[in-house]
């Protein structure tokens, strides 16, 4: 009779609380170096993609007339 269930919105907010409490933030220093890092890994990817479109659009204008050469 004693037994009284808890409401489970309220279990919730006290379980994020709780778990919230244990979130390890990193140093500033720490976050800039990883920052920095991302930024230019996304960088050396966005250049590494652009020169790709580059190379296939030069092979399209170069290679495929040459192969329709070919191929007549």
């Amino acid at each position: 009779m004693g037994n009284k269930k808890a409401n489970p919105v309220i279990s919730y907010f006290k379980d994020v609380k709780r778990e919230s409490k244990k979130i390890v933030w990193p140093s500033r220093k720490n976050l800039i170096k990883y920052s920095v890092a991302t930024v230019l890994f996304v960088a050396l990817m966005a250049l590494f993609f652009l020169l790709l479109s580059f190379l296939a659009a030069f092979l399209q204008g170069t290679l495929v007339p040459w192969i329709r050469t070919i191929i007549k």
